[in-house]
């Protein structure tokens, strides 16, 4: 057997081995991207979201139809976080939105809200939720929008509040009313 015909059968291995790596990572993206879509195509299904951008941005937020309840509650996470701190106060008070808004304990979307009450979420979670809401609007009946921007605000104050202040002074922190400005600003944009 002569080396040089054991050097192109190693040289050819080496090929074969080296397309097959290729072929399985092409593979594994062209699944992932085919997962996307699905995931996207379920997820405007279900909210009614036809913006294949923020769909998109949706899927890669980690929103998943079964956790859309907790994306709900996204503008209460973001006022609780304002001031870089989560008092159980305003924890308590995002649960009973919780269990208003039916993300009931246990599921995946409570779950999903639990992890965003122990850490706080990226603040493009709130934009994406900013973008949502604007294309909710743009495709919802005008009262059911005006019911939902109610209750969000209304919550939205309750969690402000929550923690209290002083004897009753300073009840609302100049965070939280930054924050619960930019929640208005994006129900009413």
């Amino acid at each position: 057997m002569s080396t040089g015909n054991a050097f192109e059968r190693r040289g050819q291995s080496l090929e074969n081995e080296f397309f097959h790596r290729v072929d399985a990572q092409l593979a594994a993206e062209l699944r992932a991207r085919m997962e996307a879509e699905e995931q996207q195509a379920e997820l405007a299904k279900v909210c009614g979201v036809q913006n294949a951008e923020v769909v998109a941005a949706l899927v890669k937020a980690g929103i998943k139809p079964q956790t859309l309840a907790a994306f709900s509650l996204v503008p209460l996470v973001r006022i609780a976080w304002a001031d870089r701190m989560m008092a159980p106060e305003e924890k308590a008070a995002i649960l009973r939105a919780a269990a208003e808004s039916h993300c009931e304990a246990g599921s995946a979307a409570h779950q999903l809200l639990e992890s965003w009450l122990g850490h706080a979420p990226p603040a493009s979670l709130f934009e994406t939720w900013t973008h949502f809401v604007a294309e909710m609007k743009a495709t919802c009946d005008s009262g059911h929008f005006d019911q939902l921007r109610e209750g969000v605000l209304k919550n939205a104050r309750a969690v402000a509040a929550a923690a209290g202040g002083f004897l009753g002074i300073h009840t609302i922190s100049a965070k939280e009313e930054a924050a619960l400005a930019e929640v208005a600003a994006a129900l009413h944009a």
